[in-house]
């Protein structure tokens, strides 16, 4: 049976290039025959859903159906992001990784 696994990626002041490679380094290397995958970007409450940063995460998620978007409503910081992407998620395996593609 497979195992699940989710990534999650808390974001803030995301630079959609570095987000784009991350995301597509991610898929090109994972080998789904062995783990499913599901991407989880969590959204700042600072960012307002008619704002352009947000359509740029629609189009991140619309391009690619691994990525799910999670919305925070309050700017809640990083630890709390994580949270709620852990709460949200009923992967096996839980991996965590910065928006910056640093951590």
């Amino acid at each position: 049976m497979l195992k699940d696994c989710s990534i999650i990626i808390p974001c803030f002041k995301t630079s959609f290039n570095l987000l784009n490679e991350c995301i597509d380094d991610i898929i090109n290397h994972w080998d789904s025959s062995k783990i499913n995958l599901e991407i989880i970007l969590v959204i700042d409450g600072g960012i307002k859903k008619n704002s352009k940063d947000f359509q740029e995460y629609l189009k991140i998620k619309n391009n690619n159906q691994l990525v799910k978007l999670l919305h925070n409503k309050l700017q809640i910081g990083q630890q709390k992001s994580l949270l709620n992407g852990f709460d949200y998620s009923n992967a096996d395996v839980i991996v965590t990784i910065d928006d910056d593609y640093k951590y």
